[in-house]
């Protein structure tokens, strides 16, 4: 397909492998009967000698640092040969294999998976297959690496019955994850302005009593599990505050806590507004762990 728009790409290229033309037309087209289907994502410890498959990874999962050798790559799979596969990273085309496959996000010598340059945190990372010709819908897949955790996946996110251990209540606090500094306490209904606030942002959750590990919710989906404090909800390494990749709008952001092996009841949700070009709805210039409680934080069933 001509290239027609002028997104970048970071070339890394594998001559008589993999192609790389910038800019080029990746724009999303419509899956027809032909297009191939995604079968699975699957992450690689990329080793001198021999890489290895460590796991798929699916929506929602998360991937600990700690458990595995940092050095990985992530491969697409089909269930049918294509020609080329566009590689995005937060909406930007990041790389682009044209072979008969494997297809790596940080590319490929000889079938052999190169090592990724990825970044901490939330990961949203698309593909747009090329077939005979034409661009196939893109596919989208959403998972968080960490630094330091223990979490499993799928997680058990099913929620239990509140017991006298589990936290009665939680606090809220927006950080600049630049500077990794309190910038205010948020509750239910804030309006964050990132014309006041910065682009870089985090969000902590401190929960009002001892945890052992804090599962994350955005719009009822499980985005991410800490299980070393502080929490937050784009993750951290050490003291260093990483960034979060949230979207513009409405977010609805609920914890459940895990305590002595059991899960507690999932968190009433706060609401909160994230825009462009605003004033924040702050009052005062507090970071306090504990503002006073206006709703009660938890349902119970």
């Amino acid at each position: 397909m001509p290239p027609t728009t002028a997104a970048p790409v970071i070339t890394t290229a594998v001559p008589g492998t993999t192609t790389t033309l910038a800019p080029r037309d990746v724009t999303p087209g419509v899956n027809s009967s032909g297009c191939p289907n995604i079968t699975s994502w699957q992450l690689y410890n990329v080793g001198v000698l021999k890489s290895d498959v460590i796991r798929n990874v699916t929506n929602g999962d998360v991937v600990c640092l700690n458990n595995t050798n940092p050095k990985l790559n992530l491969e697409v799979r089909f269930d049918k040969p294509v020609d080329a596969v566009y590689f995005l990273v937060n909406r930007s085309v990041v790389h682009m294999e044209r072979s008969s496959g494997p297809y790596f996000i940080g590319g490929q010598l000889l079938g052999k998976p190169l090592n990724w340059s990825y970044m901490l945190g939330e990961q949203n990372i698309s593909v747009i297959a090329e077939y005979q010709g034409h661009n196939c819908s893109e596919h989208n897949l959403m998972f968080d690496l960490i630094e330091n955790c223990n979490s499993t996946a799928p997680h058990d996110v099913t929620p239990g019955m509140n017991a006298t251990e589990c936290p009665k209540n939680s606090s809220w606090v927006l950080y600049d994850s630049v500077n990794d500094t309190a910038i205010h306490n948020i509750t239910d209904g804030a309006l964050i302005c990132l014309n006041e606030t910065g682009r870089n942002l985090n969000l902590r959750v401190i929960p009002w009593s001892s945890v052992d590990r804090v599962f994350f919710f955005v719009n009822g989906t499980d985005r991410l599990a800490e299980s070393k404090a502080p929490y937050f909800i784009g993750g951290h390494q050490e003291s260093d505050v990483l960034n979060w990749t949230y979207s513009l709008g409405s977010q609805n952001i609920s914890v459940m806590y895990e305590v002595g092996g059991r899960n507690c009841t999932e968190t009433v949700p706060i609401m909160i507004d994230i825009m462009e070009n605003c004033r924040s709805n702050f009052t005062g210039n507090s970071t306090s762990p504990q503002p006073a409680p206006s709703r009660k934080l938890f349902r119970w069933w």
